[in-house]
């Protein structure tokens, strides 16, 4: 039995945007300014370590959602609003896994160990590659941005409900 659209999903809802939005920042800071550069032996694998959560969360999310009764659809105006939820939405759960499986694969590829918090590492699968490993890292790089311009449709797509159609959406995820 299904059950209702519930506090455990809206949680996950909330935590797995925030840290993600907060790793894709580190991420950016760690790959674009000299702020970090004394501490950057300890930020990345902070980062890693959230990359890894995210995902953890995401699974962990999408076994909840696929056993609970999902809120009632959004009234859209129109075919293409409807079009690019459905499109957004699907970008948003194909970059949460695409992101940590390039962010894997580049740092095997660089032949650096991922540990999650100090308290376990992932297994290493793929053989170092330093050209791979470039390449990786602008795919990374890549993805993240792309996911940023989604995130940002996400939450213009909300405020666009509330002003314009006065639907407060926010009430069904708080």
């Amino acid at each position: 039995m299904r059950q209702k659209y519930n506090l455990p999903m809206r949680f996950m809802h909330w935590v797995s945007g925030l840290l993600f939005i907060i790793n894709l920042g580190l991420g950016w800071v760690l790959s674009n300014t000299e702020i970090l550069k004394g501490s950057q032996a300890s930020s990345i694998p902070l980062h890693k370590s959230f990359g890894v959560l995210v995902f953890f969360l995401l699974i962990i999310r999408l076994l909840v959602r696929s056993n609970s009764e999902l809120p009632e659809e959004v009234k859209h105006n129109n075919k293409i609003e409807k079009l690019a939820e459905k499109i957004t939405h699907f970008a948003l759960y194909f970059f949460l896994i695409a992101i940590p499986f390039i962010g894997i694969a580049m740092s095997n590829f660089s032949g650096r160990t991922i540990s999650f918090f100090g308290l376990f590492n992932l297994p290493s699968l793929l053989t170092p590659d330093k050209e791979m490993a470039g390449k990786f890292y602008e795919m990374h790089m890549m993805t993240a941005y792309i996911a940023l311009g989604f995130i940002g449709l996400h939450i213009l797509a909300t405020i666009k409900h509330y002003i314009f159609n006065k639907e407060n959406l926010l009430k069904r995820m708080v």
